[in-house]
This record gives C-alpha cells, structure tokens and sequence, in this order.
C-alpha cells in the first residue's frame, strides 16, 4: 500500500452527534455505520470532554503452553478487558452527572422564580447502571462511531475542586460482551469521506 497523508487521522469530537452519548444497552450491533447512526440517535449526549480527549485501552491476558524443553508453542487467551477513559467538563450538568454517578441517584429540580435548576447526587456503594454507549469522532468530511453496546462506568477518579481549573468528571467505562456469540465488547465504524463522482 502507497503511503497517504489523506489517510492520517485525528480524533476531534463531533459534538453535533455528540462526542460522548449514551442509552439502553443494545441488543444487536448494526452492520454499518448508518444503522449505527440510527440505533443511536436518541443517545443521550454529554458535554464537552477535556483537552486529554478519548481514550481505548486494551489488555489481551494470555497464559502460555509450553512444550518439555522450555520452548513456547502457543498462547491462549485468558480475558480480553476493554475500557474507555474520558474527563467531562461541564461537571454539574445532569446529564454529566448521571454518567459518573448513575441516574437513579442524581435528582433534577427545575428552576423556579426563588432559586435555579437544581441537581442533588448520591455518592456511595453503587456502580452506574450499564447503558449502550456511542463515540463520535470526525476529521474533515472523514467520521468515525465506536459502539460499546453494552458498557458501565465502573471507575470515578479524584475530583478537584480549585479555583483555577474546571471541575472535571474523569471516568472510566468498561466494556462488556456485546452478546452476539463473537468474543467483540466494542465495534469501531469508520467513513473515510472520499465520496465517489455522481
């Protein structure tokens, strides 16, 4: 294959779809990007999310089998864990807060003549409730989905609370088994956005 800058990509947030959404854990995973897209429409959106962008980390742990002279003749995998880490900006909102806290312990009341919206969350000895979870990404007409069908924030590091920085939500979503018999927890789609001539 010819070397082609065109095809070198950054990852900026597409915040028209949303960079971060989230929804019901899905059942199926779509066969292409534009089911994709429609599966996840109704996804609830997030805020901004930090500067440190998205990140995908992987861990293959395999355990090896060995033959009587030392020599390794194979490897099997043992567990395949995938997790997504971002930081949300707009903390406090209610739709942030219900990422990192989970919606049946974030309460919203709206604002009224005597005080604004207001939100209350619970902090304890509970996860988020698993949801359906969609990162959206472009690069010129150039777009990229990954779909974690089913996904829990399983993580909330520190949070600092500075006056001269924003208070930042910093979460980790663990990806679980999509269900479909594959081994897949995460589905990445991509349209390089070269179209054809009419």
């Amino acid at each position: 294959m010819a070397n082609d800058a065109s095809q070198v990509r950054v990852g900026l947030a597409d915040y028209v779809t949303g960079a971060v959404t989230y929804g019901p854990v899905m059942k199926t995973v779509p066969d292409d990007m534009d089911a994709a897209n429609a599966a996840t429409a109704s996804f609830k959106k997030s805020g901004y999310v930090s500067e440190d962008g998205l990140e995908l980390s992987t861990d293959f742990s395999t355990t090896d089998i060995g033959e009587m002279n030392g020599a390794t003749v194979r490897k099997l995998l043992e567990k395949f864990t995938g997790e997504f880490t971002f930081t949300l900006l707009q903390a406090f909102t209610y739709e942030d807060a219900c990422i990192a806290f989970g919606e049946q312990h974030v309460k919203k009341t709206a604002a009224t003549k005597q005080h604004g919206e207001r939100i209350t969350i619970g902090v304890g000895a509970h996860l988020p409730e698993p949801h359906g979870w969609a990162f959206n990404m472009k690069d010129g007409d150039a777009r990229m989905k990954v779909l974690v069908p089913n996904g829990q924030v399983t993580t909330l590091d520190s949070v600092t609370f500075t006056a001269n920085d924003a208070i930042k939500l910093p979460v980790t979503v663990s990806c679980y088994d999509d269900g479909t018999g594959t081994g897949d927890s995460i589905t990445i789609y991509t349209d390089d956005g070269a179209k054809t001539a009419a």
